[in-house]
């Protein structure tokens, strides 16, 4: 049996991020304290849009900070399958068998690994209520394809295809996994 292949994510990608969601947390305090300090009818609206900011970024920094103070692998390839830890409500284990087909390939100066399942739905109920309303509101407003974004890991995709062919025992190459999905360009 062979040891998981771990890979973790980019530092400076992190810090990036993690100073992003910083300065939009400042902003999202300040438009939450507006309320408290002036008076009108307009100003429940940058509470109400402060207070939305926060509960999305204060999480979100906090899995950070501890995905950078842990050295967490951002994305796991074992013999079972892929495991995508890249974001806060991230899809976790998909095993082998039940990806139909994935891709590489660039949007936006984005790279982005689409894995598509033979049946999502199914994927969709094993998960938790938290995930099953975010992979919900994902089917809603893309697609019910997974995205994980691959230009944040520390690994080339040359790298991570080798990987994925290694453990799924040549299932996954390079001939199959670069296809073009209709949405992503720059196919790599």
């Amino acid at each position: 049996m062979m040891e998981p292949f771990k890979v973790r994510f980019k530092f400076t990608q992190m810090l990036k991020i993690f100073w992003y969601g910083s300065m939009l947390t400042v902003v999202c305090t300040i438009l939450f304290s507006i309320g408290f300090v002036e008076d009108g009818g307009g100003v429940i609206i940058f509470q109400l849009i402060g207070a939305l900011g926060l509960l999305f970024f204060i999480p979100l920094l906090i899995f950070l900070f501890f995905a950078w103070v842990l050295r967490r692998a951002a994305f796991i390839i074992s013999e079972e399958g892929i495991t995508d830890k890249t974001q806060l409500y991230s899809s976790g284990l998909v095993k082998w068998n039940e990806i139909e087909r994935m891709t590489i390939g660039c949007r936006h100066e984005v790279t982005f690994l689409t894995v598509e399942l033979y049946h999502s739905d199914v994927f969709r109920e094993k998960a938790n209520p938290t995930k099953r309303l975010y992979f919900s509101l994902t089917e809603t407003l893309s697609s019910e394809q997974i995205q994980i974004d691959v230009s944040r890991l520390a690994i080339s995709e040359e790298d991570l295809i080798s990987q994925f062919e290694k453990y799924s025992k040549g299932r996954f190459n390079r001939e199959n996994i670069t296809e073009n999905t209709g949405w992503t360009y720059d196919v790599i």
